[in-house]
């Protein structure tokens, strides 16, 4: 129990050194305009995707970097039912309810990752998530 309680604390000592020296040894720095080339098309291929197949009572997130878009339905749209259909269809994300402290909050909302999947296969994910959400408005 005390060993629990004290990883519950902090983050590892031993981790936050290698950060600190991965950070000040500019590794970070050297190695960040990498990530940002890697993600950028996936991110622009969802955005577009998003512009396009998705209905017009949506919005999202336009992030400058990062790996996930935030999308938001109407309010009484529940996206943790809507998961369970989507990855009937080979499509997941997740349920932007988890996010929130609160239940009954955030129950519209989803977070889209872009970062695991290549533009064609983003664009076809966007594409069947829409019908999905279509099918069930």
């Amino acid at each position: 129990m005390i060993v629990k309680q004290g990883t519950d604390l902090h983050s590892s000592t031993f981790n936050q050194a290698l950060a600190a020296e991965y950070i000040s040894g500019g590794f970070l720095a050297k190695h960040l305009p990498k990530i940002i080339n890697l993600y950028r098309p996936k991110q622009e291929a969802m955005l577009s995707a998003l512009d396009k197949y998705f209905p017009d009572n949506f919005n999202w997130s336009r992030p400058e970097g990062g790996m996930f878009i935030w999308a938001e339905g109407p309010e009484s749209f529940d996206m943790e039912t809507l998961y369970w259909k989507a990855v009937e269809k080979k499509v997941a994300y997740v349920p932007g309810k988890y996010f929130y402290t609160s239940r009954g909050e955030g129950i519209g909302t989803m977070r889209l990752n872009f970062t695991m999947a290549d533009e064609d296969t983003i664009e076809r994910a966007v594409s069947t998530l829409a019908e999905v959400i279509k099918q069930e408005m």
